[in-house]
């Protein structure tokens, strides 16, 4: 009987001091160096707000403000598609291949939540590289300022809000999504030490080549190839959240069509435009075919 009770006395005393919750048998010590009482802040320091430097004016401040939240949205939904739909998403695959998600997920996560403390937008030119170089819309400081963006004047007149992704005549597919401000910001970021980590590179200049790169034997490369990322980033928000169901393809292909209409009836051509149905994630196919 008294080796039970031994026995059930120990287990008791096992579960007490293996629970993470057992303070002791005594109050809790006034020591004021006690390790255990000295409060611990493990986000201290993060901040979600990029800083716009002093240099800009109230309106560039506004531009820049509603670009850079243009742009976490982007990333965020990127992210967001690919958590739901996995590889097997045909977007997905159109720009990274057979590529597993991790890698990407996490790259549109440090546009998304990463911590944004020292990142700053300016507005003047402490390089003289926009003063040098007139058709900039901005550079990374590089060495001089690692977490330091210059936005050149040309920036302010021709960047176009998010809600311009699919507008009739702008070509987000296959023309050029650095128009706009949301693609144009995520690509600057990625620059940054703490944002690219010097991993995130130009493998490729254009959406051509970064398709052909998803579909190459160094598919893999697409994770970390800023024109990858920013396509589909932009592909999938246009697909979901612009024009659900159809993303641009669907502007894209009246225009097409229109302009070949135009063409036929201005002169006699021996070409003739023969569209496709769009499927999700891809881009409007055409065939070029002789008059029989």
């Amino acid at each position: 009987m008294l080796s039970k009770l031994l026995i059930s006395l120990s287990s008791q005393a096992l579960l007490v001091f293996s629970n993470p919750l057992y303070l002791g048998g005594t109050p809790l010590s006034e020591d004021k160096n006690s390790p255990f009482l000295v409060p611990y802040d493990w986000q201290a320091g993060f901040t979600n707000d990029f800083e716009i430097h002093d240099s800009c004016n109230a309106t560039q401040k506004e531009q820049l403000q509603d670009g850079l939240s243009e742009a976490v949205a982007v990333a965020k939904h990127a992210r967001e598609h690919i958590l739901v739909k996995g590889a097997e998403s045909p977007i997905y695959q159109k720009y990274f291949g057979r590529g597993p998600t991790g890698a990407v997920l996490g790259w549109y996560d440090k546009i998304a939540s990463s911590n944004r403390k020292d990142i700053i937008f300016r507005c003047d030119d402490p390089d003289k590289k926009c003063q040098t170089n007139a058709d900039w819309a901005g550079h990374y400081r590089g060495k001089n300022a690692p977490l330091e963006t210059v936005i050149c004047e040309p920036s302010f007149l021709t960047r176009l809000p998010l809600k311009a992704l699919c507008s009739p005549g702008f070509d987000a597919v296959t023309g050029k999504p650095n128009k706009l401000w949301a693609p144009d910001l995520i690509h600057r970021l990625y620059h940054l030490d703490n944002i690219g980590e010097g991993v995130i590179k130009h493998y490729t200049h254009g959406q051509s080549e970064a398709l052909a790169l998803a579909s190459s034997d160094d598919y893999t490369l697409a994770a970390t190839n800023t024109d990858s990322l920013i396509s589909f980033a932009n592909e999938a928000y246009a697909f979901d959240i612009i024009n659900p169901g159809v993303g641009c393809a669907n502007t894209l292909s009246k225009r097409h069509e229109e302009d070949s209409h135009a063409k036929s009836t201005s002169e006699e051509s021996d070409l003739k435009v023969v569209p496709t149905k769009l499927e999700a994630g891809e881009t409007k196919k055409v065939c070029t075919c002789k008059k029989s």
